[in-house]
Formats: C-alpha cells, sequence, structure tokens
C-alpha cells in the first residue's frame, strides 16, 4: 500500500505557491477555484512562475525537497494534509488492514489545522467494509484521548492551573468524518492530484458510492480541463 509520495522541487514549488498562484488566476481571468477553467490554467501559470525563479531559488526548493522527504513537510503544509487527506488514507489503511489478515480496527487521530485548532476524530469504516459492524462506544474513550492531544498539542505551562481542562473544553469534536460536513468542490480535483499535479487514481476496491463518484467527477473534470486548454 503506496501512501506517499517523493517531494520534488516542482511539488515544493507548487505546494508553497498554491494559494498565491490561486489568487493570480482569480484576479487575472475571474476563474474561480474549482473551476474548469481554473484548473486549465493552473499548470500554465505554475510554469510560468517557475520559469520566472532564480537558479537560487530553485536550488533552495530542491534541498527543501530532501528535508521534507526525510523529515517531513512544514507544519502549515502537514495541516493542510491532515485536514484534505488523512480520511482518505486512514480508511486506505483499514480496508488494506481487513483485506490483507482480516483486521477490524477503529482509528483515533488528531491534528492541528492551519488556525491551530485542535481536531479529534474518530475513523471507524467498519459497516462499510464487508457489512461489518459499526463501533458504537467511541464516547467512552475520547475524554482520554482529547485530554491526550492537548498533552501533544497544547501541553499546560508551569504554573497553569486548568490548562489541560479548558483545551478539552475548547478542542473540535469532529466525530466520524465519514459523516462530516459536505465537501467544497475543489477537494473532488484534488483527490485526484499528486503535489506535481499528476493526475491518478488511488486503489477503488471496497470504496463507497460516493467516494466512486468522487473519483469519477475528479478525474473527468482534471482530464477534461487540461484538453480544453490544449485546445482553446
Amino acid at each position: 500500500m503506496k501512501l506517499g509520495h517523493q517531494w520534488t522541487a516542482r511539488s515544493v514549488v507548487r505546494e508553497e505557491h498554491k494559494e498565491h498562484l490561486k489568487e493570480i488566476i482569480l484576479e487575472k481571468y475571474g476563474a474561480a477555484p474549482g473551476s474548469v477553467e481554473m484548473l486549465g490554467l493552473y499548470q500554465t501559470e505554475l510554469n510560468e512562475l517557475i520559469d520566472e525563479l532564480s537558479e537560487e531559488t530553485w536550488l533552495e526548493a530542491s534541498r527543501t525537497a530532501e528535508e521534507w522527504n526525510t523529515q517531513g513537510p512544514a507544519p502549515d503544509v502537514q495541516a493542510r494534509f491532515a485536514t484534505r487527506k488523512a480520511q482518505e488514507f486512514v480508511k486506505k489503511f483499514a480496508v488494506e488492514m481487513w483485506k490483507k489478515g482480516g483486521i477490524r480496527m477503529v482509528i483515533l487521530s488528531g491534528f492541528k489545522d492551519e488556525k491551530g485548532e485542535i481536531f479529534a476524530q474518530v475513523h471507524d469504516f467498519n459497516d462499510e467494509i464487508a457489512d461489518g459492524p459499526s463501533f458504537e462506544n467511541a464516547e467512552e474513550v475520547q475524554g482520554s484521548f482529547d485530554r491526550y492531544l492537548s498533552k501533544c498539542f497544547d501541553p499546560p505551562k508551569d504554573g497553569d492551573q486548568g490548562a489541560e481542562e479548558d483545551g478539552d473544553r475548547e478542542k473540535k469534536q469532529v466525530g466520524k468524518p465519514k459523516k462530516s460536513q459536505g465537501r467544497r468542490r475543489d477537494d473532488v480535483v484534488e483527490k485526484v492530484l499528486l503535489p506535481d499535479g499528476t493526475v491518478w487514481i488511488p486503489e477503488v476496491q471496497n470504496l463507497s458510492r460516493a467516494d466512486l463518484q468522487d473519483l469519477v467527477r475528479g478525474f473527468l473534470t482534471a482530464h477534461y480541463s487540461t484538453f480544453y486548454f490544449q485546445f482553446t
């Protein structure tokens, strides 16, 4: 099961300038994030940005890629991954463990988003894997896990009374991510894009109907935008 990829200088530049490129495209062309027009223009603007980089900046991006491949990317990049991709990767892991070992699992995860807020999640895909039953007692361990996350991400300073309890009250309770709020339109395309812009399809066996529909929409939209802007 392949869960990662190798960072390159190009993918580092793409990640570090992603939001800036979207702003440029919106300002120059009026193309909104997630639209077919924006997707078609994105690679063009990225190529122009890379062409304008100095040799020193490109070498720095190469060094950053080496560092991210060995130590992990910067915290803000990790936060974006956790927010947008963690659920997908955790589900792949749960499906793979069932296929290879007949293992049922419920996974607890926690992360800080880009705003510094702590999110706690319970990942339970058992009812989607071989018609298994859902785990119904997650709330019994949620409190202990919340306190654990507070120690990991927001440990109390010396002399701070009740800091841990305050952290628990402020923590975001996401619950089962598979039943979370609706996705943004551009998330569907991001599910089939690697950081370097390559369109790909992950393993589809045992995916739910909704996930398969998302992959098909993202795949077709990404390829349509590329084709459209090559011949218009």
